[in-house]
């Protein structure tokens, strides 16, 4: 029996269909110090309107505010993310 392609059983998704409404970014460094250079990427992506959310996460013991990334301590940061309100930030923006 020859070989035949298998038919497609759904339609393919669309690049629309497929992207997230919103999404968090989050960048993670084994550093007690927060460099700018860290928080750029996120702070490019977010004004090209990719993420809604940018996160930034250090061994350091300071909340900072690097442009659009709200970057925290570890275990701050922790407390965040298991309260839920990393992806409810990334809603609001």
């Amino acid at each position: 029996m020859p070989w035949t392609a298998p038919r497609p059983c759904c339609a393919a998704p669309t690049r629309s269909s497929t992207l997230p409404r919103r999404a968090a970014g989050i960048e993670v460094k084994a550093s007690p110090r927060w460099r700018p250079e860290y928080g750029r990427a996120h702070a490019d992506l977010h004004g090209a309107g990719v993420l809604s959310g940018c996160w930034g996460v250090y061994l350091g013991e300071s909340a900072l505010v690097d442009g659009p990334v709200r970057v925290l301590p570890l275990r701050a940061f922790l407390g965040v993310l298991a309260a839920g309100r990393v992806l409810a930030a990334a809603k609001r923006r």
